[in-house]
């Protein structure tokens, strides 16, 4: 396989069905195999285009670094989406300006309190934007089977 005409998701592919067992991502002591990373976001992408997520829509992610946030960027990436990545740190003028500049339509986001007020703000903004919690989506997951 010549890496500089794939995507990211081919290589991961790739990757699985050479070496599934080989661990692809660890964090916080957790392991994922490259199996798990392309079963985790192929099930991912496949609930983000029943949420009507598909090629060419933007879609931020306002998140601290997670397992859950790598396996959502290449579910994005796999289904053609453009994942858009805010600072972690951003605050709600910040969020706003942002959200606006890069013309999202969904904001997946950290369950924290302090988001409460961006996230209030650009609810209020009028601008088509679908708010999702990661770890909402994460327990969905779960139940269907993902190991996220």
């Amino acid at each position: 396989m010549k890496e500089s005409n794939k995507r990211i998701g081919d290589l991961i592919r790739w990757r699985a069905e050479k070496t599934p067992a080989n661990p692809a991502l660890c964090f916080e002591g957790r392991q994922y195999s490259y199996r798990e990373l392309e079963r985790g976001s192929d099930a991912l992408a496949a609930f983000l285009l029943g949420l009507g997520i598909g090629p060419g829509v933007h879609a931020g992610i306002w998140s601290t670094n997670s397992s859950d946030y790598v396996f959502l960027y290449l579910a994005l990436v796999k289904i053609g989406a453009l994942p858009v990545l805010f600072n972690s740190f951003f605050q709600e003028r910040e969020l706003c300006e942002a959200a606006e500049y890069s013309d999202i339509r969904f904001l997946f986001y950290d369950d924290f309190k302090e988001r409460e007020a961006a996230l209030s703000r650009l609810e209020k903004s009028g601008r088509p934007i679908r708010c999702i919690c990661n770890q909402r989506a994460q327990r969905t997951h779960q139940i269907c089977g993902v190991p996220l």
